[in-house]
């Protein structure tokens, strides 16, 4: 996916299960392994992108999460 889009209307949270991607969003970028977990607040513009850690075989899963999101740790 190498054009820019946002959810307007969803958070969105990627998990990385196999292989690697490259995200890059207006707050930073990001290069996801296995085990590593995002998340793109609703109305941030991103992208992903293979990397050079990336397989042949990527697989990652995106959630879209339209509720309202309550902080749960700390609050420092």
């Amino acid at each position: 996916m190498g054009f820019w889009h946002r959810n307007i209307d969803a958070h969105e949270i990627i998990i990385c299960i196999k292989g690697a991607l490259r995200w890059e969003t207006e707050m930073g970028v990001k290069i996801m392994h296995p085990g590593d977990m995002l998340f793109i607040p609703k109305g941030i513009g991103h992208r992903s992108m293979l990397c050079e850690d990336s397989a042949a075989e990527n697989v990652l899963i995106e959630l879209k999460c339209r509720d309202k999101l309550n902080y749960v740790g700390d609050n420092k």
